[in-house]
């Protein structure tokens, strides 16, 4: 059931390489957009990477806030912000009001791992300029690897412009507001009374959750052996269902999310559900406990982090509570 895989990749592995004339568009775009918080996340390296390759030249399809929030620190010659709605297959938008925007781009991108009528429409709209991405519609198009870690399928975009770069190299954690550094500072000068942090995200789709009480419990005997420790809880749905025999060290943790992430950066240690916290504490390094039920840690697992991961048959009702408290304690020991 568990899996300790300390060892770093790097992604980025061998792709065919695209041809080299893409390299001197005027104006390429990516798009990006898959949906949850924590494919954002897994995009930032392959468009910190794209953002380098093309030097000031990259513009950005997302949604709405995701540059302000997300992709703060990434060059970009602009970015469009636009409406999507979800459908089986994955999201439809405004093909032609897009098709508008981009009348100067000569390279569309994309890191996207689904493919509607929307963007076929986006193709056509766009017929005489190069498309990148993981469907046949596009004229350049890139396997598409399901099973592999979601950051290195982005980063195969980047990879087959420019095989030498490595996904390692544009890791880095997502850029922090002042404002929200701040927040996260008065939070822990307020609630937290202890020189160490363990940030524990609860939050997810039910069929991805774990029980509540198997939370508790771990929390509450990882507590119970380091003193030195208080958790910092994120549980919107699970609000007076943390009774503890540590009030004081068991801490709500309910600000906004680029707060959240804040507080997240100067943790020691993380657990948490396959989430989008998961995706910020491996950018920010924090040694990991992370939950699979449904979803596999092959795809969505800590990549850079020192971890341990526990992975579950289609659901995480398997794993118990003494183990994750365990494998916190390895984690934070001396040589963990």
């Amino acid at each position: 059931m568990w899996q300790s895989d300390l060892l770093q990749t790097t992604g980025g592995g061998a792709h065919e390489a695209l041809p080299a004339r893409l390299l001197g568009a005027r104006c390429p775009v990516v798009f990006a957009y898959n949906g949850g918080i924590g494919d954002r996340l897994c995009n930032l390296p392959a468009l910190r990477a794209l953002t380098a390759i093309f030097q000031g030249r990259l513009g950005l399809i997302g949604h709405h806030g995701d540059r302000a929030l997300y992709y703060r620190d990434l060059e970009l010659s602009a970015a469009w912000e636009i409406d999507f709605d979800l459908i089986a297959t994955g999201w439809t938008f405004d093909a032609a009001a897009l098709a508008r925007k981009l009348r100067d781009c000569d390279l569309l991108l994309s890191v996207n791992p689904w493919h509607t009528d929307s963007v076929s429409a986006l193709l056509a709209y766009l017929p005489s300029i190069d498309t990148v991405g993981f469907f046949p519609e596009f004229r350049h198009s890139l396997p598409c690897d399901y099973v592999g870690h979601a950051m290195d399928m982005a980063f195969a975009v980047p990879a087959a412009l420019t095989p030498q770069v490595r996904l390692a190299d544009f890791s880095e954690p997502p850029a922090l507001a002042a404002t929200a550094r701040r927040i996260a500072h008065a939070f822990r000068q307020q609630h937290v009374r202890t020189p160490r942090l363990l940030f524990v995200h609860t939050d997810t789709k039910a069929e991805k959750s774990w029980l509540r009480e198997r939370f508790g419990n771990a929390v509450e005997g990882f507590l119970s052996t380091h003193p030195q420790f208080t958790a910092v809880v994120v549980d919107p749905r699970g609000e007076g269902a943390w009774p503890t025999r540590y009030p004081d060290r068991v801490v709500a943790l309910h600000l906004p999310l680029d707060a959240c992430f804040a507080v997240l950066s100067e943790a020691d240690l993380f657990l948490g559900i396959d989430s989008c916290h998961l995706h910020a504490a491996d950018l920010f390094r924090i040694p990991s406990v992370g939950l699979f039920g449904p979803t596999t840690a092959r795809r969505w697992g800590v990549k850079f982090a020192p971890h341990w991961h526990f992975q579950g048959n289609g659901s995480t009702d398997m794993i118990q509570a003494g183990e994750v408290c365990d494998a916190l304690a390895r984690l934070v020991a001396p040589g963990g």
